[in-house]
């Protein structure tokens, strides 16, 4: 039997276990999984057969070789789990899934060339019946990962959970997980991408393929845990950055054209809204806040003469989605500034920067910004990554940003600075970890850092000389 997969009674072979460089569209949805439990202290063994509550049981990797399916039926609807270890402790389980007759499920962040034990818990009448142990060892992944080293790590101070980045390489693009340890624990091959997000529900990933200009189209691709594309959601002009609104809701900056009938007269960068089924709407453009050169309207898909990337007056870079006030927050590096609009009327609420240009503005300290590139509202504050300027006087820094909308102030409340590193001229983003530490992207300079509480470095991995990590996020868990 190979040892890359285990059937027992009725289950089917792996038919496809290396990663498929251009995996079909596959729409088919995990079934609903609960909260995650811990492993049960105590069950009642049964062998797997057509007498017994477990009929059939199946395990076998997916087209990530990281990525271990499990399915089984029972005779009568019934929740279920799988708990997994390194041996039979199994101590950790993945979420309870509702009652049913045919489940299935996939346990991820496993490392590659693991030896797993696992074994499923299902519901029987007052009580809880488990097969018996079964082991199944996890293949390696993608051969051209590049080189990436756990060069700090205080397992006490640091937040742990999983690291979702792309690496931008120049060869093979990818999206990976790391653990907490600096481990591989998925990879997925995807050209020119700027960001990745774990699903809303957990049951996908989410990493956009930039557009090279307004007459280009960028895609939000939603990827499944075992490979599988599961959609491709089209956004015209989508630029470096975008986030999930609702299930199948994204917010994206993209360019824009102002044109004057067949004449384009500024080019523009927006907030646009697009439905994983296709229809988009305009949120708010840059034009809102300076007012184009001539009279034009903007026109979406229209070519731009010059250069996309140097022409647009905001150069908007970062976008982030706040729920309870209903609001989008976005840096806008031209601007040298941060920004918020409110997404229902897609007003300008408030913009911090030192460009006379704006003229409706909240003036900065000097040198409190310094080329932001991603911002994230934390309670009160706003977290910002500042890549700083080549030479200062404003190194690359992560800020803590108080904003008072009503007085028209805004001041720094708290800051860290990495070590021995001036500047990033691409990327790069800063998060709010569940422990009050914050993840630091240093885009171009391949580093990542976690910041401690206490403003100790927690976490640092480096990547391969030439990589670059795109916007990345920092998750609990990966279900």
């Amino acid at each position: 039997m190979p040892k890359w997969t285990l059937l027992l009674l009725l289950a089917t072979a792996c038919t496809a276990c290396e990663p498929d460089s251009d995996p079909p569209l596959d729409d088919s949805d995990e079934p609903h999984e609960t909260d995650t439990p811990g492993p049960s202290e105590e069950c009642e063994q049964i062998e797997v057969g057509p007498s017994s509550g477990i009929l059939s049981l199946a395990v076998e990797l997916t087209d990530i070789p990281t990525v271990v399916r499990v399915s089984w039926q029972t005779a009568a609807p019934s929740a279920g789990r799988v708990e997994y270890g390194d041996s039979e402790v199994y101590d950790r389980a993945t979420p309870e899934l509702a009652a049913a007759t045919s489940q299935s499920v996939l346990v991820r962040g496993l490392r590659q060339q693991h030896d797993l034990h696992l074994r499923v818990v299902t519901a029987a009448d007052d009580h809880e019946i488990c097969t018996s142990d079964q082991q199944i060892s996890t293949g390696s992944l993608e051969p051209t990962l590049p080189w990436i080293a756990l060069s700090e790590h205080d397992p006490a101070q640091a937040a742990g959970g999983f690291t979702i980045a792309p690496l931008i390489t120049g060869a093979t693009d990818l999206v990976v997980i790391l653990d907490d340890e600096g481990e591989y624990v998925w990879a997925y091959p995807v050209s020119a991408n700027y960001r990745a997000r774990l699903a809303q529900g957990g049951d996908s990933l989410l990493v956009n393929v930039g557009a090279t200009g307004p007459d280009d189209q960028a895609k939000i691709l939603r990827i499944g845990f075992d490979g599988s594309r599961m959609s491709e959601t089209l956004v015209q002009g989508g630029h470096t950055d975008f986030v999930q609104v609702g299930p199948t809701t994204f917010g994206s900056i993209a360019w824009i054209v102002c044109a004057d009938g067949q004449e384009p007269v500024d080019l523009g960068m927006a907030i646009v809204e697009v439905e994983e089924e296709g229809a988009e709407r305009l949120i708010w453009s840059d034009f809102d806040v300076i007012p184009p050169s001539a009279t034009c309207e903007l026109v979406s898909g229209r070519e731009w003469p010059g250069s996309a990337m140097e022409d647009t007056s905001s150069a908007l870079n970062g976008l982030s989605y706040d729920p309870e006030a209903d609001a989008y927050y976005a840096t806008a590096r031209s601007w040298n500034g941060v920004l918020m609009v409110d997404r229902p009327t897609g007003q300008t609420a408030w913009v911090v920067t030192s460009d006379h240009r704006v003229e409706q503005r909240i003036e900065p300290p000097m040198d409190l910004l310094a080329a932001p590139h991603s911002v994230e509202r934390v309670g009160d504050t706003f977290l910002v990554l500042n890549e700083g300027w080549p030479g200062g006087p404003v190194y690359a820094n992560v800020l803590e940003l108080a904003v008072d909308a009503t007085a028209g102030t805004a001041e720094e409340a708290w800051s860290w600075s990495p070590d021995e590193l001036e500047s990033i001229d691409m990327l790069g983003n800063a998060q709010r970890l569940w422990n009050g530490g914050t993840l630091a992207v240093w885009a171009t300079a391949g580093r990542m850092d976690e910041a401690g509480p206490a403003g100790d470095t927690v976490w640092r991995v480096d990547a391969a000389m030439g990589t670059r990590i795109g916007f990345a996020e920092r998750v609990q868990d990966l279900y």
